[in-house]
């Protein structure tokens, strides 16, 4: 993926717009999200974040889940997107419309690139009346936000799809995700080669239940005569889930949502993502139970709890070579991961507290127990965050923007489990964030 400045490439989309024709009307939306925070922790030789999982060749090393964001995030935790869609109405007939999104996604190590950028149709005679249709890259996603974990995540860099009230598919590619060096041979290697995939949903009132299956297109047999790992295999995996949405959260007022997802050829982390991974192997089995939503029960309070349990099953034992931030060119850190059945439990809960009109209060409080993390023998243990602070806003409400929250942090546990250099410590941090 070729990077370059965010800045220098959302001027050139928008001088590039500037000079197309255009037509008076009110059918052009430009939107997005923001978000910089840190815990002035030292980068160089410590965890970036307290993380469920983390891939150490995924794009940007970003986690698959997290002890929270309340002074939980590295300097690289920035995250921007920007979104500008058209949209044409009664073109040719009234009630036909089309629209086109386009979707500029910046991270903290300053590399860009263009994430979403899909046509959808609707109105048409050969469609039920609530159906679009699509073409193009879109990512989509299901998120615990908690804990940052994208539980669902269907991202096609090239495809096509059906969405209506009660039926969803998609099928769609994507291309070679680069990575760092083999650790055996020493050679550039990609993380993943390009892969088909096809994803879909039904829903009936508050029920939904779907499947995602993933095929790898090219097998990466060889690299400059040398042998890579895979040699002459094209993974697959399948991954299914079923969901219940409820009107409430354990009888409380609020709302949540139940979701168990199983698969096979796929470790727990990736169920139901458009991602096999170098950690997966045709004959890897896990499975997902998930529970959460957000509580309204208490005046003044705004809570948002959440449980997670993962299991994997790894065929065999297996090692990774990470994918370095400094020079990705050169050979990072080996990991080793096992063939022991792997359970996690994560347990957390969020609480917002108006105080004024301009500042709130935020509270978190998450534990997470490990049992052979990676698939190591014995490598068990917990780790825990107590975060709180106060928030500034123009409004005290969740999720109105600009928000920027100021926290302080208790965290530790077992070192085997955080990859600390520590058993605890206090950490402060910050985390602006904005929706436009």
């Amino acid at each position: 993926m070729k990077q370059t400045s965010l800045v220098v490439a959302i001027s050139a989309a928008l001088m590039a717009t500037a000079s197309a024709p255009t037509f008076a009307d009110d059918s052009f939306t430009f939107n997005g999200y923001a978000m910089v925070a840190s815990d002035f922790q030292a980068e160089t030789g410590k965890a970036k974040n307290l993380a469920f999982h983390i891939d150490p060749t995924g794009p940007n090393q970003d986690p698959r889940g997290k002890m929270g964001d309340m002074a939980n995030s590295y300097w690289h935790d920035m995250f921007t997107a920007i979104a500008m869609n058209k949209r044409w109405n009664d073109v040719a007939e009234e009630g036909q419309w089309a629209d086109l999104t386009f979707e500029l996604v910046g991270y903290g190590d300053k590399s860009v690139e263009a994430q979403q950028l899909f046509a959808r149709y609707g109105g048409l005679d050969f469609l039920p009346e609530d159906a679009t249709v699509w073409a193009g890259r879109r990512y989509t996603g299901e998120r615990i936000r908690i804990f940052a974990y994208n539980i669902r995540e269907l991202n096609a860099d090239a495809g096509f799809g059906y969405n209506s009230d009660n039926f969803d598919f998609t099928i769609g590619y994507n291309q070679d995700d680069m990575s760092g060096w083999s650790g055996e041979d020493q050679l550039f290697k990609t993380a993943e080669p390009s892969r088909a995939l096809g994803d879909f949903a039904y829903r009936i009132g508050q029920f939904e239940l779907g499947a995602t299956y993933v095929k790898e297109l090219e097998d990466k047999t060889t690299e400059l005569g040398v042998p890579q790992p895979h040699n002459g295999t094209k993974r697959d995996a399948i991954s299914a889930f079923a969901k219940y949405k409820f009107g409430s959260y354990a009888g409380l007022d609020g709302n949540s949502t139940f979701i168990v997802q199983a698969g096979k050829g796929v470790i727990a982390p990736y169920l139901n993502t458009n991602r096999i991974t170098v950690l997966s192997e045709e004959d890897d089995k896990s499975m997902r139970a998930s529970y959460y939503g957000m509580i309204n029960q208490f005046d003044g309070f705004t809570i948002e709890p959440a449980l997670v349990y993962e299991y994997t099953d790894r065929a065999e034992d297996r090692k990774v070579t990470e994918l370095r931030d400094l020079n990705p060119m050169l050979p990072g850190k080996t990991f080793e991961y096992g063939s022991e059945t792997e359970q996690k439990v994560f347990a957390g809960v969020n609480v917002y507290q108006p105080v004024t009109n301009h500042i709130s209060m935020q509270y978190e409080a998450i534990y997470a127990h490990m049992t052979n993390r990676n698939g190591v023998d014995g490598a068990d243990g917990g780790m825990y965050k107590i975060a709180a602070g106060p928030s500034i806003q123009l409004k005290t409400l969740p999720w109105v923007a600009p928000i920027t929250n100021f926290s302080v942090a208790y965290a530790g546990g077992d070192q085997v489990i955080t990859d600390l250099d520590v058993d605890n410590e206090w950490r402060v941090g910050f985390r602006m964030e904005a929706f436009f």
